[in-house]
């Protein structure tokens, strides 16, 4: 497992005021999620659930200058597990495009792309990844993307760690690494299959 920092895009300010949910469930039609209240370091904030506008579940922890960002969603057709179709390189595709974007940063620089594997032995998942180094008209950090596909549904994180927090956004990887694939798990035994 690689210690650097990793996961991609969200407003830093967004989760300054970061604050324990009172539930850690969500739900999909015939899959319950449960998120933990901490990752790491990182509380739990919000959990927003899946609009007409927006398909996504999307689970925020953070601290200030560091925020985490895990969305869970599906596809029509149903995405294959694993990170080799094409439908889960397009999504991949348009995420880093998504980082890219000059409305979500002043710039966005890809410094490295490649795989991380999520959870532990003996269910590791390996998963796409992207690095940038990224700069608002203030701040600058490094805001990375991981995506995989499990169980036909995506799981994307983002994550984004100001400069002046990068030793500690460090340390959070693989208690990051470790829920998410956790999470896989946890959906894969619900409905009775590998991830």
């Amino acid at each position: 497992m690689r210690n650097r920092p990793t996961l991609s895009l969200i407003a830093a300010a967004f989760l300054c005021a970061a604050y324990h949910a009172p539930s850690c469930a969500a739900e999909k039609p015939g899959i319950p999620f449960h998120f933990p209240k901490t990752i790491g370091d990182l509380p739990l904030a919000e959990i927003r659930q899946p609009t007409e506008t927006n398909r996504a579940t999307r689970v925020f922890y953070g601290v200030p200058g560091i925020t985490l960002t895990l969305y869970i969603f599906g596809s029509a057709p149903e995405a294959p597990d694993g990170i080799e179709s094409p439908q889960l390189n397009k999504e991949f595709e348009e995420a880093k495009q998504s980082v890219q974007d000059p409305r979500a940063w002043v710039e966005a620089k890809l410094v490295h792309e490649g795989t991380v594997d999520l959870g532990v032995a003996p269910h590791r998942i390996p998963a796409r990844e992207a690095v940038f180094n990224v700069k608002s008209q203030d701040d600058s950090a490094i805001s990375c993307l991981c995506l995989t596909a499990a169980q036909g549904l995506y799981f994307k994180i983002r994550y984004t760690v100001d400069r002046s927090q990068q030793k500690v956004g460090e340390q959070q990887l693989p208690h990051i690494y470790r829920a998410v694939g956790e999470l896989i798990e946890s959906v894969s035994e619900r409905k009775g299959g590998p991830a």
